[in-house]
């Protein structure tokens, strides 16, 4: 847990791993079956995404989840670059949403990428 050090909290930075990802977020099954069917731009959404997570971009996302025009729940996260915000689609496959949640909470960091992730998946069939 944090400690307290001169009333600054001292984070604790947990690093969640690829396959700590696929045990608590999205099952194998679940990612590649997403990666197999879903639009490009959706995969490539989820891709940006764990790419802003990787690098530790500081990230806003509302708490209303949307619905896409193929009737696929998802959210809208923006990240904070130095340079201006910029966007991405996220489809909530699996328990991403609580993935998103825990990520603006600050529990961990991650240390993969979507390309590595999907491998490790493919290894689990």
């Amino acid at each position: 847990m944090a400690a307290e050090n001169g009333g600054q909290p001292l984070i604790n930075e947990k690093t969640l791993t690829a396959e700590m990802f696929l045990a608590r977020y999205v099952s194998n099954t679940q990612l590649l079956h997403f990666i197999d069917h879903a639009r490009i731009e959706d995969v490539e959404g989820l891709d940006v995404f764990i790419g802003n997570v990787k690098d530790r971009t500081k990230m806003s996302v509302t708490r209303k989840t949307s619905i896409d025009k193929g009737g696929n729940p998802c959210k809208y996260p923006t990240f904070l670059h130095p340079n201006g915000p910029d966007g991405t689609k996220v489809i909530l496959i699996g328990q991403i949403a609580d993935f998103i949640s825990d990520y603006q909470k600050g529990k961990f960091v991650i240390n993969f990428t979507l390309d590595e992730v999907v491998a490790l998946a493919e290894t689990m069939l």
